[in-house]
C-alpha cells in the first residue's frame, strides 16, 4: 500500500466522505429490504391512467391506422415492420 498516494486521496476528500468510508468499511452496507413477490394477474389489475391515456393531445401523438397497416413512426421516420422480425434496414447502421 502506497501511503504517500492514501495520504494525497485523502486530502482531497470532504470530511463527510471520510466519515461515510470509514462506516461502511467497518460495519459494511445495510441494503433497504424489498419483497420479491411479484403480484398475480388478474382482470381487475389495470395500469391504464385514464385522466392520461384518454386525453385528446395525447392520443393525437399516435396514428391507429399506421399499426393496422404495420408501420410505426421512429425518430420522425416511418418504417415499415413485418411481424415475426425486428430487424432495421441497412440505413439505420452506422459504421464509422
Amino acid at each position: 500500500m502506497n501511503i504517500g498516494r492514501l495520504v494525497r486521496t485523502v486530502s482531497y476528500l470532504k470530511p463527510i466522505q471520510i466519515w461515510y468510508q470509514v462506516k461502511y468499511r467497518i460495519f459494511g452496507y445495510k441494503r433497504a429490504a424489498y419483497s420479491k413477490e411479484v403480484p398475480e394477474w388478474s382482470e381487475d389489475f389495470d395500469i391504464s391512467i385514464p385522466v392520461l391515456d384518454e386525453d385528446d393531445k395525447y392520443i393525437e401523438r399516435f396514428r391507429p391506422e399506421g399499426v393496422l397497416e404495420n408501420k410505426f413512426f421512429l425518430l420522425n421516420d416511418e418504417m415499415e415492420w413485418t411481424p415475426g422480425t425486428w430487424n432495421y434496414s441497412d440505413k439505420y447502421y452506422y459504421i464509422g
